[in-house]
């Protein structure tokens, strides 16, 4: 009952205070912590089911590597793996092997991940996509590409879940004529129909490579236009300088009766700021929060400091990082950069003071301050 009403604490107190227990409890309340995402806790229940004297089984092992993973605990993971190996556990259990895989992965330690997966006796689409998903997740797509030839030639399909990464990392390296391959083979199998995240990995991996013609076909012939995919369209635009194609994929957004999140705001807003539009980025912030009910956030604002230093308005953007209800650094660089590039020397020193009264320890204060008195040549 306590379990299923996600009470896991009381739960546990109760699970401990039984005269008789067995491991198939203890196996269900650290899965549900896991579930919740709790790894911490979910280890800890480990902990005590040990001291209880239970010996964990395969089910045990499956939770907490998924909690190790969680919290990137590396070192907990790499004793889970030796106990596995003592307990005789892993052999041919492919579901175990790919478990080990996942936690290495995510925990960063890549190089064990793919060890464990080249002495799998049995591997699979699944443990594959582990390794593969690590790589993408740490931005090593050269890496991605290779495990997925690896696996292709050991005769292995690639479903959903390995094109969504393998688009990443095609979009990381900028590989856009193995996307246009990945999006042929995916269109012969019917994987993007209806598949609203596949679609806008595919748009993202066109935009992040450049193709933004092609980004904007394939968001063109959609079915369901997500707004997963219209971010990462306008995410292209901003990240290769096509601050107009922004506003003026805007207004398609808005034919579509697309509805904007916090992202889709923030492309706005970035692109206002390219521009010098400062009466379109007024709109779009009363809209973000009349018409939408967000507040602008340090993304958002980011960009307001940005365009406000842009057209000279130093004073206000001083202002909104004044009264930004959290100290954030990355505001108070963006202001610091707009001193940099207006070459005001005094009002980029006293934000420099701000910046080190806040955090002594703020090394981009120092960088930009530096390059500030270079460029005005006081170095």
């Amino acid at each position: 009952m306590y379990i299923k009403c996600k009470m896991l604490q009381r739960a546990q107190l109760v699970l401990e205070e039984l005269p008789t227990q067995n491991l198939n409890s203890w196996n269900a309340l650290i899965s549900a912590y896991v579930r919740l995402g709790c790894g911490d806790q979910a280890l800890d229940c480990f902990g005590g089911m040990l001291s209880w004297g239970f010996i964990p089984d395969e089910i045990t092992y499956l939770s907490v590597l998924k909690a190790a993973g969680i919290i990137e605990a590396g070192s907990i993971g790499e004793q889970l793996h030796n106990q596995i190996l003592e307990h005789d556990l892993l052999g041919e259990n492919t579901l175990l092997g790919t478990a080990l895989v996942d936690m290495y992965a995510k925990c960063g330690y890549l190089m064990k991940a793919r060890h464990v997966l080249s002495d799998l006796l049995v591997r699979d689409t699944i443990s594959w996509n582990a390794l593969i998903a690590g790589y993408t997740h740490n931005e090593e797509g050269t890496q991605a590409l290779e495990c997925f030839e690896m696996m292709q030639q050991e005769g292995l399909s690639p479903n959903a879940v390995t094109f969504m990464c393998i688009l990443k990392a095609c979009g990381s390296v900028g590989a856009v004529r193995k996307g246009e391959r990945l999006h042929e083979e995916m269109a012969k199998q019917g994987l993007l129909e209806g598949n609203t995240m596949l679609c806008a990995a595919l748009v993202d991996m066109y935009a992040k490579c450049g193709a933004l013609d092609k980004a904007g076909n394939v968001l063109k012939r959609l079915h369901m236009q997500s707004i997963f995919a219209w971010n990462a369209l306008l995410r292209g635009y901003v990240q290769h300088g096509e601050a107009e194609q922004v506003i003026a994929c805007l207004k398609w957004f808005h034919q579509e009766g697309a509805v904007p999140d916090e992202v889709t705001f923030t492309c706005m807003l970035s692109a206002c700021s390219r521009l010098g539009l400062m009466e379109t980025a007024k709109k779009y912030l009363s809209d973000m929060n009349s018409n939408y009910g967000m507040r602008p956030h340090i993304k958002q604002l980011t960009c307001l400091v940005d365009l406000l230093g842009r057209v000279g308005q130093l004073d206000k953007a001083f202002s909104v990082v004044e009264k930004s209800p959290s100290m954030e650094s990355e505001l108070w660089c963006s202001l610091l950069g707009t001193c940099q590039k207006s070459g005001n020397v005094k009002f980029g020193r006293y934000i420099f003071d701000r910046m080190v009264q806040i955090n002594k320890r703020n090394a981009a204060a120092y960088v930009r301050m530096s390059q500030i008195y270079a460029a005005a040549g006081m170095v």
